[in-house]
C-alpha cells in the first residue's frame, strides 16, 4: 500500500532531510512551503501557513510532517511567533483533516518544556510545562491545541520535543550555526570547565525520530528525543577537533559571565532583537535546566541515534567548508 505524506517546511534543513527520508522507504511525498526547494521529485505546494486560503492541494493525505515555523534566533516579535508557530500550525492541521490525515507529528521544541533539568533529574515528557520565553510559549500552544483535537477528531498526533538542531542546511542566524562558528574563532564561552549537559540534535537523528513516529506511534503522545546528552566540553572539543584547532573557546570565570549576562539582560530591549547574553543565556551554559530525557521514545518507538555527534559534526562542518 502507498502512503501519501505532506511535509510542511520542506525548503528548510529538517523538512528536506525528512522527505529525503521518507522517499527513500518509497511513499509519496508533497512539499509545502512558502518557498520552492527548487527539488523536482516531489510535488511542490508554495503556500504562507498563515493564510488558509493559500493552501490548496488535490487529494487526500495518510498524514502529515509539521516542521515549519520561525525561530526565536530570527528576532520574530511575540505577534510573529504566535501567528507562524500557533496559528500556522492550527491552519495546517485543520486543512490536513479535511484531506483525510490520520496522522499529524509536530516538529516542537524543548523550550515548550521550559527550563527544569537538573544533573540528577532529566527533564521528561510527564513535567508541567512552564516555558521561560515567547518561542517555547508559541510552541506550547500549537501542542496543547493538537493534542485537544487529537481526542476529537481520531488523529495520531506525535508532538516531537528536540533540543538544539544543528546539520547540513541550518539557518545562518540559528544557535547552533552561531556555536561552530563560535567554536572555529576559539570564542565560545566555558564557564567552570564546561561540565555541564549541552543538549545536541543531528538534522538526521532528528529525521529519523520524526518519521519513526509517523510511521509507529498509535496513540497521541509527546516524545523527547536527543543524542547524548553531552558536556559543553565535549561538544565544544569535537567540533574543535574537526575542524583542526587545540583551543575553541576561551574560559571565563562564573562570577564575571554573570555579572556580563545581567548587564545584557537590563539593556535588552533596547537592542534590535535578543541580547547576545542574558539570563538565559546564563543558565543554559553554567547549570543542566536542559538535562533531557528520552527514553519514552526509546522505548515506544525503538529509536536510537543514526548518527554519533562525531559523525554529525564531521557531515556538519564539511557542509560549512570547515
Amino acid at each position: 500500500m502507498s502512503y501519501r505524506y505532506l511535509v510542511t517546511g520542506g525548503s528548510g534543513f529538517v523538512g528536506g532531510r525528512v522527505i529525503d527520508d521518507l522517499i527513500e522507504r518509497g511513499y509519496e511525498v508533497l512539499s509545502l512551503d512558502n518557498r520552492s526547494s527548487g527539488r523536482s521529485d516531489i510535488e511542490e505546494i508554495i503556500a504562507d501557513i498563515t493564510d488558509p486560503s493559500s493552501i490548496y492541494f488535490k487529494g487526500d493525505l495518510d498524514g502529515v510532517v509539521h516542521c515549519a515555523g520561525i525561530l526565536e534566533s530570527s528576532h520574530p516579535t511575540k505577534d510573529v511567533l504566535m501567528n507562524i508557530n500557533y496559528e500556522g500550525t492550527k491552519n495546517i492541521y485543520l486543512k490536513a483533516l479535511e484531506h483525510g490525515a490520520k496522522r499529524f507529528v509536530f516538529m516542537s521544541s524543548i523550550m515548550a518544556l521550559g527550563p527544569h533539568g537538573r544533573a540528577t533529574s532529566p527533564m521528561t515528557e510527564d513535567l508541567k510545562p512552564h516555558p521561560n520565553e515567547p518561542y517555547g510559549r508559541s510552541k506550547l500552544l500549537s501542542e496543547s491545541f493538537l493534542l485537544d483535537r487529537a481526542e476529537k477528531d481520531d488523529v495520531i498526533v506525535s508532538v516531537i520535543r528536540p533540543p538544539v538542531i544543528y546539520g547540513e542546511g541550518m539557518s545562518t542566524n540559528s544557535s547552533a550555526m552561531r556555536t561552530f562558528h563560535s567554536v572555529k574563532k576559539g570564542i565560545i564561552p566555558m564557564i567552570d570547565g564546561g561540565m555541564h549537559v549541552f543538549n545536541l540534535l543531528y538534522v538526521g537523528n532528528l529525521s529519523h525520530a520524526l518519521v519513526l513516529a509517523l510511521e509507529r506511534n498509535e496513540k497521541p503522545r509527546v516524545f523527547h528525543v536527543n543524542e547524548g546528552p553531552y558536556t559543553l566540553k565535549q561538544a565544544v572539543e569535537s567540533i574543535s577537533r574537526r575542524i583542526g584547532i587545540e583551543k575553541g573557546y576561551v574560559g571565563i570565570p562564573k562570577p564575571v559571565f554573570y555579572i556580563a549576562c545581567r548587564a545584557l539582560d537590563s539593556i535588552g530591549h533596547l537592542m534590535n532583537g535578543p541580547p547576545p547574553l542574558s539570563m538565559n543565556k546564563y543558565r543554559a551554559l553554567t547549570s543542566d535546566v536542559w538535562n533531557m530525557d528520552h527514553s519514552r521514545i526509546c522505548k515506544e518507538l525503538g529509536y536510537r541515534p543514526v548518527f554519533t555527534l562525531e559523525e554529525g559534526i564531521d557531515r556538519t562542518c564539511t557542509s560549512l567548508g570547515f
